[in-house]
């Protein structure tokens, strides 16, 4: 078995080459850190535990396009 999949976490993702996106209704700059803890805008009282972004435009414009609605 080939194990062409490594997990990307914070002590091991330097191997990763950007750029990402990230869907967001948040008025962000380049290089601003993206962080969990913050309340869901999806459901009240819900404390978010991931972050997603791609390395694709398209799903990062679905993200975005989501937090809008």
């Amino acid at each position: 078995m080939v194990k062409d999949w490594i997990p990307i976490s914070h002590d091991n993702y330097k191997q990763v080459q950007g750029p990402f996106y990230h869907g967001t209704k948040a008025n962000l700059a380049i290089g601003d850190l993206l962080t969990t803890g913050f309340i869901s805008h999806f459901e009240d009282g819900r404390i978010l535990k991931h972050s997603y972004f791609s390395d694709l435009m398209e799903p990062a414009v679905w993200g975005a396009e989501l937090a809008m609605s």
